[in-house]
């Protein structure tokens, strides 16, 4: 007890001597003077300040997600998941109920995973689809109503470069 009345005490004076010495207006604009080898003394002083270059604006920001491209998602986003747990997931599918494990095919594509309201699958590339392989990441919200992400290894609107003739 005794101990943490004295160490509130110390704490209390120290932010008293940090708030004595931070309103101390202070003595010049240069700094200390420090001595060379050679006895002659050296004055540091403050820069002045560099106003900026080019003037200041506003930066836009975008607050909405970016909207989901359908050529991509193809039917995934009228998925809606029953339930989904570590393995396995029951969806509504067009087709009706569906349960899916890893290895299991979702149209063309595998099944690589399966979490809680996380569906992960490995689309392969084929010489229809822009890009090559992929790895599409479908998350599931309270509601079941599903947001879906395609990460490529290669970019699918690269620009073709056009041939030498």
């Amino acid at each position: 007890m005794y101990e943490r009345c004295l160490l509130r005490i110390v704490a209390v004076l120290m932010l008293v001597a940090v708030g004595v010495r931070a309103e101390e207006p202070p003595e010049s604009t240069s700094g200390p003077a420090s001595g060379s080898r050679d006895g002659t003394q050296t004055q540091w002083a403050r820069p002045e300040p560099i106003p900026p270059s080019a003037p200041s604006v506003p930066a836009k920001a975008r607050l909405d997600p970016a909207p989901v491209s359908r050529s991509h998602s193809g039917p995934y986003l009228t998925l809606r998941a029953l339930s989904t747990k570590e393995g396995e997931a029951h969806l509504q599918t067009a087709e009706g109920p569906r349960a899916l494990r890893p290895g299991d095919h979702l149209g063309t594509d595998v099944v690589k995973a399966v979490g809680e309201g996380l569906l992960v699958l490995f689309r392969p590339a084929t010489p229809g689809r822009p890009g090559s392989d992929a790895t599409v990441v479908i998350r599931f919200d309270a509601a079941g109503q599903p947001s879906v992400r395609t990460y490529h290894t290669e970019d699918p609107t690269r620009p073709q470069q056009p041939e030498a003739q």
